[in-house]
């Protein structure tokens, strides 16, 4: 089964809709989980290998946006703001389609610095993603939408999200784009992106975002044919992003649980460890309390945020936070 290839950096952007065609009603949501070290999608239940959600324009209009032209035709970009810099150990996307099963279809995901919409120029590419073989819709007709979490963590494909902050929003200005191919249309050709409302309703989880997206005639991102908004919905496409942690933290997810890795398990010299969280960890963690640099995470340098080579309170504070998790 050929699965998820990282691909070379590429970009591209959305554009207007108003009504009518560029926006049709999604009828069900299925949820799934793909692991891009094995490319296996599975039910998106039991344990986790990411973190918490950092960054979630997640809340459903109801609606997704039809892309009419697939291949090298209109691409689509979004924004947003998060506090950084930032590891990402996974996202899930959102999408909806009239293609049903058993065709399958793939998607191309991109995410850049330093994009905060409105045809930015010196945007820098961080990451792209090839998924294949991706679940279509319900041949009754009763669900036509699927949201798909990538776990980046199995694979080791986690990126950080780094960069300038360029507008009024606190935090490093970022972008996404996803589109689809390679699958047999149907009626209409309609399948896009779901559209996720507006996200600035409290708590605000996305910071950053604005009613806009941008739209370009390539998937280069280097021909925009205009930024635009829909009529009655917040423009903004479906994105979450999770917590990833250093890649030399690597251990076992906590069952059921909040997702979270064991990476307060230190006391075994070198991961994976037991991923057990003891009084063992605490011990080495407090023999090395207050190394002011230089420390490591085996000495007990656990905050994955800040990670900084010091031991201290933050350090104490994360691994009492899974103090006596058993994450086999």
């Amino acid at each position: 089964m050929r699965h998820v290839i990282l691909i070379a950096a590429l970009a591209f952007v959305v554009a207007p809709v108003l009504a009518g065609p560029d926006v049709q009603p999604v009828t069900g949501m299925r949820h799934a989980v793909l692991n891009l070290a094995t490319g296996e999608i599975s039910p998106a239940t039991g344990a986790e290998r990411y973190g918490d959600s950092v960054w979630a324009a997640t809340q459903r209009s109801g609606y997704y946006y039809v892309q009419h032209y697939y291949g090298p035709g209109t691409t689509t970009l979004d924004w947003g703001d998060i506090e950084g810099p930032q590891i990402i150990g996974g996202f899930a996307m959102s999408y909806a389609t009239d293609v049903v099963l058993p065709e399958l279809m793939d998607c191309v995901l991109m995410f850049f610095a330093d994009e905060n919409g409105f045809d930015s120029v010196d945007r820098v590419y961080l990451a792209g993603f090839d998924v294949t073989d991706l679940p279509t819709g319900d041949p009754a007709g009763a669900w036509n939408g699927w949201t798909v979490t990538l776990d980046l963590e199995a694979s080791g494909l986690n990126f950080t999200i780094d960069g300038q902050d360029l507008d009024t929003f606190p935090g490093m200005d970022f972008g996404y784009t996803y589109w689809f191919h390679n699958y047999t249309p149907t009626t209409n050709n309609y399948t896009g992106p779901t559209i996720a409302g507006d996200p600035n309703v409290i708590p605000q989880t996305a910071p950053g975002i604005e009613d806009a997206f941008d739209k370009f005639a390539d998937p280069n991102l280097e021909t925009l044919l205009g930024t635009y908004t829909f009529t009655g919905i917040f423009a903004q496409f479906y994105m979450e992003l999770f917590e990833g942690f250093p890649p030399n933290i690597v251990g076992c997810p906590e069952p059921g649980g909040s997702g979270n890795y064991c990476w307060a398990d230190i006391d075994c010299g070198e991961p994976p460890c037991d991923c057990i969280v003891s009084l063992a960890d605490l011990a080495q963690l407090l023999g090395n309390y207050g190394t002011a640099s230089g420390a490591a995470h085996g000495d007990g340098d656990v905050d994955p945020v800040d990670g900084d080579g010091d031991v201290d309170l933050a350090d104490l504070a994360a691994l009492l936070a899974q103090y006596g998790d058993d994450c086999n």
